[in-house]
């Protein structure tokens, strides 16, 4: 028994072996592992735009010198299931580099497929910390939340807001953010007085806001990874009353641009921290807002990129620059080298990828949501330069 165990790991060992090595003009060849259907499907929707809009402003379905093909898969946000996929994607479809991941969990399972079969992984959207350092073959153009939190805490303290009370899902990613932001207040001069870990498909959150009620905080930090659970989180901090005398904080996936129309006025004048806005004053963002735009199918009026979007458009600047240093085969170790160090422009602004741990050192920006021109956006209203 335990032989035929060792044999049938030996060979599912060497199925992950990287594959022949290919002519410099055959297609480049992307597993897409991310969230495809259900509530979570718009992400998809946009980050397949933000796809488009790259190749639109730059040289047409090509990186690297070389023709572009995704192959797309839906992880269902199961972390198994996108282990399962990256798998396939290797052995069943020879891709030459692995992307996406709908959240931190199931990044980190992709991450140790590419780790066994030593395929370049682009990370979009997980903000977990210490993920880089058990993936070797991964560049992350998200951020982490200890990049986030402390500028968030510090204009907080700076602006009247001493005590905070949380209300987030509970995994990983709401711990780390609780966290960040704990230490980030203490630093400040501030404190968080408490708080709740949800659910992460609560929408629902009536209890949760009477115990606010109850503490009469400065301020609440709420995080539900965008979604259902952003929307209702911020109606019903409004319905209840809260909002004529305590401040709602969030990351950017609070209010999200994908969010806002169904968010309402309710969301006016909530608080947030990303790396991104699309109201951000560059002329390489505002020609990114334009091709997204137009990439859309059925595009409505307050349709807009947010933050996951803008790292998709940076992976592919990645992708393409790590793949016109290579000829034939993808070597996943030569990819990162290329990177490490390099520095793009970014519709966020200027990005480093850091030559030592592979994240992207980049400005925060705290935003306050407002309505211009007859559309809310997240106006940025203080910028944070890149730690370190």
């Amino acid at each position: 028994m335990r032989r035929r165990f060792l044999a049938a790991a030996a060979a599912a060992a060497l199925l992950l072996l990287p594959h022949a090595t290919p002519a410099q003009n055959a297609p480049l060849k992307i597993g897409l592992i991310m969230k495809l259907s259900g509530p979570g499907a718009s992400l998809a929707r946009s980050v397949n735009a933000s796809i488009a809009a790259y190749f639109a402003l730059h040289h047409g379905e090509v990186l690297g010198g070389r023709p572009v093909v995704f192959v797309r898969r839906d992880d269902l946000e199961v972390p198994e299931t996108g282990r399962r996929l990256a798998q396939e994607l290797i052995v069943q479809d020879k891709v030459d580099i692995l992307m996406g991941g709908s959240a931190a969990p199931e990044a980190v399972a992709i991450g140790e497929i590419s780790t066994q079969a030593k395929v370049p992984y682009f990370i979009i959207n997980a903000t977990t910390p210490g993920l880089l350092s058990k993936a070797p073959y991964a560049i992350r153009t998200s951020i982490l939340n200890a990049d986030l939190m402390p500028p968030l805490a510090t204009w907080a303290v700076r602006n009247g807001i001493k005590n905070v009370y949380s209300i987030v899902a509970d995994y990983s990613t709401g711990r780390d953010k609780v966290e960040a932001l704990t230490n980030g207040l203490i630093a400040a001069g501030g404190k968080m007085t408490g708080g709740v870990a949800a659910p992460q498909i609560t929408t629902d959150f009536s209890s949760y806001l009477l115990r606010v009620k109850d503490e009469k905080p400065d301020a609440v930090f709420g995080f539900f990874a965008g979604g259902p659970g952003s929307i209702n989180l911020i109606k019903q901090f409004n319905t209840t009353g809260l909002k004529a005398t305590i401040k709602l904080l969030g990351g950017g996936d609070l209010t999200a641009e994908e969010l806002l129309a169904a968010e309402g006025d309710d969301a006016l004048g909530i608080i947030t921290v990303s790396n991104y806005s699309v109201a951000h004053d560059s002329k390489l963002n505002r020609d990114f807002v334009r091709a997204y735009r137009a990439a859309l199918p059925d595009v409505r009026p307050d349709d807009a990129p947010s933050f996951v979007d803008v790292q998709t458009y940076d992976a592919l600047a990645a992708i393409d620059r790590s793949i016109g240093a290579q000829k034939g085969a993808i070597d996943a170790t030569r990819t990162m080298d290329v990177l490490r160090g390099a520095t793009f422009e970014s519709p966020r602004g200027t990005i480093t990828i850091d030559p030592v741990t592979r994240e992207v050192r980049q400005t925060v920006y705290v935003r306050r949501v407002e309505r211009r021109a007859g559309r809310l956006i997240n106006a940025e209203i203080a910028a944070f330069p890149p730690r370190g």
